[in-house]
């Protein structure tokens, strides 16, 4: 090429100007300079067109102060003279070199010798003093061999004083494995390059100017996965309408113009085979190399595969052997709907190939969502009658939801199985009416008893599912006799094991602990034998409730501690039965007091219900999240939690939750001395005949314990001890450790207040034993000040006992745990009572002392004594004052009258 002929356009060696309003990128700048500090001196920015490479390094230059030689590549420029003319300008005019011998080399008609030019620009650069960032902006242009060889020889020799900065929307084409090993390439991709969620925000707050909620945010950032071309597009596409508000909320849905045109312009620079393979397998979540042969019958889609990739089309690889593959979802989408516009029936086809090939490989949920798309709704629900149970005992009840929810109601409720299936979530969801009329379905559709009869999958599923709907309802005695059906026979399975936790969870609930201890043992001896996960972990659920029950709160967390530990081998991560322990987790932290790590265990189980979307977790959360909020004096918060779990329960006709509701709903309303809406109509106390009853149902060992709280916070003591007493032998029949001890405080607290003094310190005694054994904590706090004065009494007998019969450390604990609750002063609300014991002439010395503000060493010296003699008088003006501190006797000592 003659010299004189080539024009070069200058525009092309100065970096674009920086819009004022762009978004600013802090840490990608930190990571190119952090880059070069280390020694990289091939820097490579490689990324699909709209990413902001050239954005990012024109922001970097201007950042960094450092001088820039900057070359924007277009198609004109792939050829060897132009570019190496252009190249040399370039670094030219950043370093005021002469290259004139190269300048005359390229104007010399003949062969351009690539390697001497590149010798001599080498050698020139070494001896220019400063540093020279050499930017190619666009090198996806460049395709001629001999642009690539004299660009690698140029940096194979490349002075240390030189950083090139490549930017392209392709691959490298060169190899940089030399680079890689000496630590002197910095790569960043599109993964980099993409906005993260805050960048997004503000780049369409601040430069697009559009008024966005959060989660439309999250929404396009899901749609477009950071690309900020796809970004603009939609954003633009919303704004560019008379009425912008409208405008916001109709793009989500609605693909722009601007962005169809992008696709069907990349689709026009494809081969016509390229295209083909593009349209008929952007339906795929992912692909490989097998699948895309299934769908679209060539032979040389994993070729296709790695050109996509290699030339940044919109392809990720998702492992590191690139065997699997997917499409940016913006750019699926686009494509995807073009499709379902334009060939219909292409898609349609394509979905069913793709279930059939994901049926032969194994990968049954996807075989089943491409049945579904594809409307091929009877071969859907053939594959979810084969595999809907083996995702339920992994406790995946969720994808069963989705499918069946997207399967038209007529084919579902025309397949007794998967109403049986609908039947399941249902339950998980507390939704007993739908439950029923689930049951309801499969008795219009098919004759029940033939069904029963004749086939053994449906009997036990069914009666699976009745004897769970019976147990929530509230009936455990038709539960029972339903179940007794299936644990009866002997080939029923992994069904006669989850039945039989079934009916240990029916024992634990209405009082047969023991029972119910070995229903559990026997499913995890089973459960082991024949390998069956779900039924294990549920039983190890069921033991953990067993062991809390009888005060072995240790033990239960160990339980639940070794099932999360196997969470990853055994079941689904977010299976509901492993957010039932950690739901006993919470409940175990609370009744220790730890209501930080009950309040986290809590949300843990929240996430996993939640996806779950299974009500009845998420009811016993609130129900234990109204208490941790009420003993943190949360009122406001336990109160709003509370009015939800009241909707919930009823809603759902969740009556077996009614009586920890109401126990919640009983603390709740006593914190907040509001006793007339604690009150529990007359018709809740009739107890209801059960398995085995031993005469009192649930009553004794939920309902009661409110019901009788709320007649002593009533002063109505005496009905109070009367019904304690009658409870009282029903509830040390059930073997449950918390319940009794509950009642043993409310007995204490009674027994104190109609001056039975004595009685109701030994009750107190004998709660505190068995709360210290167990380390609970919030059986008494929660109570709060109405047990104080009974806690100072046992503290006292304790201190002046050899061998005490409690721990005085533990109750002087409970005390401090309520007064730092109700507040400091609060014993001041005990009514004065006189001293068992009075104050010696020194004791009240140095009561005067303390009133008057004397440090120890103060009072030491005033009355010739040693310190230490004075901190024995001062614990034995606490004891006999019922104090924990100097300014609480003095409250005290003035509220008795002992000192002014």
């Amino acid at each position: 090429m003659n010299f004189e002929n080539l024009l070069l356009i200058h525009t092309k060696l100065y970096p674009p100007k920086l819009r004022t309003d762009r978004v600013l990128r802090p840490q990608l700048l930190e990571q190119l300079e952090r880059g070069i500090n280390s020694g990289a001196r091939l820097i490579l920015l490689t990324a699909p067109a709209g990413t902001g490479k050239t954005t990012l390094l024109c922001e970097w230059l201007q950042h960094s102060g450092r001088s820039a030689a900057w070359l924007s590549i277009g198609e004109a420029d792939d050829e060897i003279s132009r570019f190496l003319h252009y190249l040399v300008t370039s670094v030219s005019w950043a370093t005021k070199m002469d290259f004139s011998l190269i300048y005359n080399a390229l104007n010399t008609p003949g062969p351009v010798p690539v390697k001497t030019l590149m010798t001599h620009l080498v050698n020139t650069a070494m001896v220019f003093p400063g540093e020279v960032v050499v930017v190619l902006d666009g090198y996806h242009h460049i395709t001629q061999p001999d642009i690539h060889e004299a660009l690698a020889f140029l940096l194979d020799y490349l002075p240390d004083n030189f950083v090139f900065v490549i930017a392209s929307r392709e691959s490298f084409p060169i190899s940089c494995g030399k680079w890689v090993i000496q630590n002197r390439l910095l790569r960043l991709d599109q993964a980099q390059l993409n906005f993260c969620r805050i960048e997004a925000e503000q780049f369409l707050t601040h430069t697009i100017g559009l008024d966005l909620a959060a989660p439309e945010v999250d929404r396009l950032m899901g749609r477009t996965e950071g690309w900020i071309a796809g970004l603009k597009l939609l954003a633009l596409s919303a704004s560019s309408g008379q009425n912008r508000k409208e405008d916001e909320k109709s793009y989500f849905s609605d693909d722009p113009s601007a962005a169809a045109s992008l696709v069907q312009e990349m689709l026009d620079q494809q081969p016509s085979e390229r295209i083909e393979f593009l349209l008929k397998t952007c339906l795929l979540e992912k692909m490989t190399s097998g699948l895309c042969e299934a769908v679209t019958g060539c032979k040389r889609c994993q070729e296709f595969l790695d050109d996509l990739e290699k030339k940044n089309l919109f392809v990720i690889p998702l492992d590191h052997d690139r065997t699997w593959f997917r499409y940016q979802n913006f750019f699926k989408a686009l494509l995807e709907k073009k499709v379902r516009r334009q060939y219909p029936e292409m898609l349609l086809e394509g979905h069913s190939k793709a279930s059939l090939w994901y049926e032969r490989h194994g990968f049954f949920s996807q075989a089943i969502w491409h049945a579904i798309f594809s409307k091929d709704y009877d071969r859907a629900c053939f594959l979810i009658e084969d595999h809907g149970e083996v995702l339920f005992k992994k406790g995946d009840f969720f994808s069963v939801k989705s499918w069946l929810s997207a399967i038209p109601a007529d084919f579902v409720h025309a397949n007794a199985l998967l109403n049986l299936f609908e039947a399941v979530i249902f339950i998980q969801l507390g939704d007993l009416p739908q439950v029923q009329n689930r049951l309801s379905y499969l008795e219009t559709y098919v004759e029940k008893n033939q069904i029963l009869q004749d086939n053994a999958r449906l009997y036990k599923l069914y009666h699976t599912v009745v004897a769970a709907f019976f147990s929530l309802k509230g009936d455990p005695a038709e539960a029972k006799r339903v179940l007794e059906k299936i644990i009866e026979k002997p080939s029923f399975g992994s069904w006669k094991l989850i039945s039989i936790v079934l009916m240990g969870d029916l024992e634990l609930r209405y009082g047969n602990i023991d029972n119910a201890e070995n229903a559990y043992t026997t499913v995890l001896k089973q459960g082991r034998e024949k390998d069956d996960a779900f039924a294990l972990l549920s039983a190890m659920v069921g033991m953990a409730s067993v062991q809390f029950y009888k005060g072995h709160p240790d033990t239960c967390i160990d339980t639940c501690t070794r099932a999360l530990d196997k969470e990853q081998v055994v079941c689904e991560s977010d299976c509901f039965v492993l957010a039932e322990l950690h739901m006993r987790l919470a409940q175990i932290h609370y009744q220790t007091n730890r209501l930080e790590a009950s309040e986290k265990e809590v949300k843990i189980a929240f996430k996993m219900a939640e996806k779950e979307m299974n009500s009845r977790l998420l009811i016993y959360g609130n129900i234990l999240l109204t208490l941790i909020n009420t003993a943190k004096n949360n009122i406001e918060k336990a109160s709003n939690l509370l009015k939800s779990t009241r909707n919930q329960v009823h809603t759902g006709h969740l009556h077996c939750y009614e009586h920890q509701f109401k126990r919640a709903e009983s603390f709740l309303m006593i914190r907040m001395r509001q006793l007339s809406r604690a009150g529990i109509p007359a018709a809740v106390m009739e107890p209801k005949k059960d398995i085995n009853c031993k005469g009192c149902n649930g009553f004794c060992t939920c309902i009661c314990i409110p019901f009788i709280r709320n007649l002593i916070e009533g002063h109505d003591d005496k009905t109070a001890i009367c019904c304690l007493n009658q409870v009282m032998p029903r509830i040390r029949e059930t073997g449950k450790i918390p319940r009794l001890l509950e009642a043993r405080i409310l007995l204490a607290r009674a027994l104190d207040r109609v001056g039975e003094k004595d009685r109701a310190v030994s009750a107190m005694e004998a709660a505190l034993l068995m709360g210290h054994a167990a380390g609970y904590i919030r059986f008494f706090a929660d109570c709060g000040n109405s047990i104080l004065s009974l806690l100072h009494t046992v503290r006292q007998k304790a201190s002046r006992q050899w061998q005490p019969t409690v721990s005085a450390e533990y109750v002087l604990h409970l005390i401090k745990t309520i007064e730092d609750e109700m507040g400091h002063g609060s014993f001041l609300s005990i009514p004065a009572e006189p001293m068992t014991e009075p104050l010696t002439e020194r004791e009240m010395e140095i009561l005067l002392l303390l009133a008057s503000g004397q440090s120890n060493p103060v009072i030491s010296d005033t009355l010739s004594i040693s310190v230490n003699t004075v901190k024995t008088h001062i614990k034995n003006i606490f004891d006999k004052l019922l104090v924990n501190s100097r300014t609480q006797a003095v409250a005290r000592a003035r509220q008795i009258g002992l000192i002014p």
